[in-house]
């Protein structure tokens, strides 16, 4: 059953959005864990959304890629899915890369130019989003600053727990080969380039399958598919061109951090970490495979002050390492809000009440996995 529902906490949405719209792709590559953003938002701070974090959909043979950019080896084809998974996150990690890439899902599309560049230990990164508000991303390391132009505002914050784009992270004791298998490999070709296609299956019902194609010489990741349990894809992730190898111009992106603008406003990181303890919670059984990224207090609203004095939600990360959600914990202020499902895409969204407590549930994942997620969340005994 689908209700009429905001895929966000409680009648909180992006401008311009309409209740039951289409999940914005604007945020880029995040719905399939590609885009680094950090944990910037994909909403302006005038009407800041408890955006979810996505998990990374990515996988790539396990081979690592030279600094001077050639591909220092390849592993078999028989490697499991996190052999791919490092080959990527070392790729990612080492190149200069510019491009375009397009998001699909719902019937709806949109796409961002992304500049990469890889020095040592070192990374920076331009996003761009080229459709909707305009809005781009600054990297360097962790920390990531988002500027909205039409707004004046930037927001200073740090890098996902999950990594970025093409680079997923994964949880602390995760055994990505127990939950997916790679199922086939063969030959394919985007944006001009030869992949390697991988299919990777999952093992159970309580996370969807994946096709990914991956640069053959680079092994940076080139599109990544979301399959439902037909195998019909629910989102994609695909560069239209890329060119690797571009010189690394460091400084650009530094400077563009470190400059001052008349009549603009810089917003300190709207999250506070936490945990589910401290809060007086717990998210207990949790779905096979699944790991806890990571617990902050996002803030709703902008402001100097910290997330705990201003109207805030609490926002639980979890990770098989390939899929993710997040689970969102608010005081129910409308206690006739609607509670129920929504499917978008390869998105599930449940929402239920906890006595004074509205609990949403937001990921990539089929509905039961996000329904499990929902009924385990508890008070904590005192």
């Amino acid at each position: 059953m689908q209700a009429s529902m905001s895929a966000r906490p409680a009648g909180r949405r992006l401008p311009g959005a309409r209740r039951g719209a289409r999940k914005p792709l604007a945020a880029g590559f995040v719905a399939l864990g590609l885009l680094v953003v950090g944990t910037a938002s994909a909403a302006p701070p005038t009407a800041q959304a408890a955006t979810p974090a996505r998990a990374p959909t990515t996988a790539a043979p396990a081979g690592t890629a030279s600094a001077s950019g050639t591909a220092a080896g390849s592993a078999p084809v028989t490697a499991g899915v996190e052999g791919w998974l490092s080959a990527v996150r070392a790729a990612a990690a080492q190149y200069s890369f510019s491009g375009h890439y397009v998001v699909t899902g719902d019937g709806v599309a949109s796409s961002s130019r992304i500049v990469h560049y890889g020095q040592g230990r070192d990374s920076y990164e331009r996003i761009e989003t080229l459709d909707g508000t305009p809005r781009i991303v600054l990297r360097h390391n962790d920390t990531v600053h988002t500027v909205w132009p039409r707004e004046r505002v930037t927001v200073v914050e740090q890098r996902s727990p999950m990594g970025g784009f093409p680079s997923p992270a994964a949880p602390p004791g995760t055994r990505l080969d127990d939950h997916y298998r790679v199922a086939a490999v063969t030959q394919g070709r985007v944006a001009g380039r030869d992949a390697d296609v991988v299919s990777v299956q999952a093992r159970d019902e309580l996370r969807y399958s994946h096709r990914l194609w991956v640069d053959s010489t680079t092994r940076l990741l080139l599109r990544s598919d979301v399959l439902g349990p037909r195998d019909e894809v629910l989102a994609s992730a695909s560069f239209t061109d890329l060119s690797v190898g571009v010189k690394p111009q460091p400084a650009r992106v530094l400077a563009a951090m470190k400059a001052k603008n008349d009549n603009w406003q810089t917003l300190p990181s709207a999250l506070q970490p936490t945990t589910l303890q401290a809060e007086g919670w717990r998210i207990d059984p949790l779905p096979a495979g699944y790991r806890l990224l990571s617990s902050v207090r996002r803030a709703l609203q902008p402001g100097p002050a910290s997330p705990a004095e201003r109207p805030s939600v609490l926002q639980a990360v979890f990770s098989d390492g390939l899929a993710s959600v997040s689970v969102f914990i608010e005081d129910a202020s409308d206690p006739a809000a609607p509670s129920g499902m929504l499917q978008t895409g390869s998105t599930t969204t449940v929402m239920q009440h906890r006595d004074r407590f509205r609990v949403t549930v937001v990921g990539d994942l089929p509905a039961r996995t996000a329904r499990h997620f929902a009924d385990a969340v508890q008070r904590k005994s005192p």
